[in-house]
């Protein structure tokens, strides 16, 4: 164990890197979405996307998917995520989620209510709220 936070403590900050993007959404009969958009530069993952979807249903089992996708697969800019098929496009005042597999699929339309000026910084990390509020329609679909 030692050894490993020996190895850790020598690492430069830029391989300890991490950027993502989080929607968090509740619905009107309470149900909570939860889309996360990694790109990181740590460990075994170095140079990898992920992304994560949590759906937590009112009283059922909840819904999860993950995908990975390797440097040459994913494109990350101030306008759009894609991760393999998947992708976040920002345009003007609306973000569109579009996610699709074999099992499950989502699709949503979130639309700034007002835009946040909210944002935290420290010297190892920074957050951003881009929208404290948004209006979203869409659908999801799991098999």
């Amino acid at each position: 164990m030692s050894l490993i936070l020996l190895y850790l403590s020598c690492i430069s900050p830029e391989l300890t890197e991490r950027t993502s993007i989080e929607l968090v959404e509740m619905t009107h009969t309470g149900d909570l979405l939860s889309i996360r958009w990694v790109q990181t530069n740590t460990g075994l993952m170095k140079n990898q996307a992920h992304l994560k979807v949590n759906y937590f249903r009112a009283k059922q089992n909840p819904i999860e998917y993950s995908f990975h996708a390797p440097e040459s697969e994913h494109v990350w800019n101030d306008t759009m995520l894609q991760f393999g098929v998947h992708t976040l496009e920002k345009q003007e005042t609306q973000w569109l989620s579009n996610i699709h597999d074999n099992d499950f699929n989502i699709r949503l339309e979130s639309v700034s209510v007002e835009a946040s000026p909210c944002q935290f910084q420290t010297e190892d990390w920074s957050v951003e709220i881009l929208s404290l509020r948004a209006e979203d329609k869409g659908w999801i679909q799991a098999q």
